[in-house]
């Protein structure tokens, strides 16, 4: 894939473009597919970046995204379990992450705190 693949704070991740899928059902497919040794070694580079990722995102939206930061969007997405955005709503809840302008499926019909 092209040198800017992701934005260039988050080169290092280019290994995982693979899991950087639409729609959302293509990401589930992939995690199906995938062993839970590739699940683990995945979600282990994925969320400690989590944080960073949105801090990054926040300055977009949807429609405007370079497509760098859109295939960011899209691997930050992939960390999901059977929800959409999963892995970033429990980092939400975990956390106190406030981008639910930015990942409004994060909501399942609550306000943003």
């Amino acid at each position: 894939m092209a040198q800017d693949a992701l934005p260039e704070a988050f080169a290092d991740l280019a290994p995982w473009l693979d899991w950087a899928l639409e729609p959302e059902r293509a990401r589930t497919r992939k995690r199906e597919a995938s062993s839970m040794a590739e699940i683990r070694a995945f979600y282990d580079a994925l969320l400690p970046r989590l944080e960073e990722m949105i801090r990054h995102l926040e300055d977009y939206r949807d429609g405007d995204m370079p497509s760098p930061a859109r295939r960011l969007y899209l691997l930050s997405l992939a960390g999901g379990g059977r929800q959409p955005g999963g892995a970033l709503q429990a980092a939400r809840g975990r956390r106190g992450l406030r981008s639910a302008a930015l990942y409004p499926e994060m909501l399942s019909g609550r306000r943003a705190r």
